[in-house]
């Protein structure tokens, strides 16, 4: 029996260390619940409070996006513009062949209204010929009805000359039949002269008729010209205001790229030389403006004697080539185009620098070449033209940076 009352008492015990161990787990998880919903609310808040960084630097390749987008832009615009100049210069010159159609017209009309004003004049002239001839006609037949009452054997019998009796009466009968002749020819020219009027008359509608048509035409033709001109006055802003966006885009993208070359040459600014003593262009004979363009120069556009802008990185580059090694790089195009013109002309490219080979940074719109003057270690000293900024444009410097600088290199030897 108090082995039983062992068993129970053993079991009440156990029963009560499990109740206590579930409590524990309860009490244990709420925790971890109530902690894990702390923590998260504490990393929120954190989250919550902490700046954004909505102005973050854009890279040199989201410049070169919007850059090209940009571009395209303009493509399309000048092209549109350019099909609009095409499309103005077809209307301006069917409009110069409708109005010199129109001037041949008025002259013809001013000869036919002259014509037609000549006809009517002598049409009237003849009415009045006819009027007088008959008149004259009726007198002398008035005066043949009243002779004619009288016998010819009387007229004779009374007349103290028979052969001037037998001459008036035939006086009498020419005059009469003269009369009537000229009287029906008059008439017969009368009605040619209408005739040849009215016919003046519908050549003179219908020229008045086509001159209305084309002075309709002109207008509608001066109407779609100058919609057209419109036209391609607003497509060649739009392409002129995203060119001067590409432009701005295209200054911030070298400047980022210069301020990263400085970040890893340690914030290093180039000395700005000026020039040197053996390049050819300077202030006197080249002028580099506030965006970077050049001026003056060989040919007189800012151009030099191998197709570069004068006091431009290629320029300098080119130049310096040709003073070193002896080989013209004519025409290699912007800065980052040189590594292929360069491997079509039969040189080489790689990426560790060698003295005598000219780096190339391809980022940007145009990219920039350096000439390599000397290595030590991971670091290239560089000399070059047209960078640091504005204030390096059209300017010569040197300046040490790490040779991880240039994306390639070209090789001469």
């Amino acid at each position: 029996m108090k082995k039983n009352l062992n068993n129970v008492n053993i079991l009440n015990n156990k029963n009560n260390k499990l109740i206590k161990e579930k409590e524990k787990m309860k009490i244990t998880k709420k925790l971890l619940i109530n902690g894990s919903l702390s923590l998260t609310m504490a990393v929120a808040s954190v989250i919550a409070i902490l700046p954004k960084n909505a102005d973050a630097e854009k890279t040199t390749q989201q410049l070169e996006n919007e850059i090209q987008a940009l571009q395209s832009q303009i493509n399309d615009a000048e092209s549109q513009a350019k099909n609009l100049r095409d499309k103005a210069k077809t209307l301006q010159a069917e409009l110069a062949g409708i109005e010199k159609e129109k001037s041949l017209i008025q002259s013809q009309l001013q000869i036919s209204q002259v014509q037609y004003e000549k006809l009517q004049k002598e049409i009237k002239e003849t009415e009045e010929n006819i009027n007088n001839n008959k008149s004259a006609l009726g007198t002398i037949l008035a005066d043949i009805s009243l002779e004619e009452n009288i016998t010819p054997l009387e007229r004779i019998a009374g007349s103290s000359n028979l052969s001037q009796a037998l001459d008036h009466l035939e006086y009498q009968s020419s005059i009469k039949d003269q009369l009537v002749e000229k009287v029906e020819a008059i008439k017969k020219d009368k009605k040619r002269l209408e005739s040849k009027r009215d016919e003046v008359k519908l050549t003179l509608e219908n020229q008045k008729t086509a001159n209305k048509a084309l002075q309709e035409k002109i207008n509608q033709q001066n109407t779609l010209l100058a919609k057209t001109n419109g036209e391609e006055a607003e497509y060649s802003k739009y392409a002129k205001e995203r060119g001067e966006e590409k432009l701005k885009l295209q200054q911030e993208q070298q400047e980022l790229i210069q301020r990263q070359i400085r970040q890893a040459s340690g914030g290093q600014i180039p000395a700005l030389l000026g020039g040197t003593t053996a390049y050819p262009w300077n202030d006197s004979n080249c002028y580099v403006d506030a965006n970077a363009w050049s001026w003056g120069g060989y040919d007189g556009n800012g151009n030099d004697d191998m197709g570069y802008g004068c006091r431009q990185c290629v320029s300098y580059t080119a130049w310096r080539l040709l003073k070193e090694k002896g080989i013209r790089a004519l025409w290699w195009g912007n800065a980052n185009m040189w590594p292929a013109s360069a491997r079509r002309a039969g040189f080489r490219t790689g990426r560790d620098p060698k003295v005598g080979s000219i780096g190339v940074i391809m980022r940007g719109a145009y990219g920039h070449v350096v000439w390599i003057d000397s290595i030590e270690g991971n670091y290239v000293w560089v000399s070059q033209y047209n960078y640091g900024g504005p204030q390096g444009w059209g300017h010569f410097s040197r300046m040490r940076v790490p040779a991880s600088t240039y994306d390639t290199y070209i090789y001469f030897d």
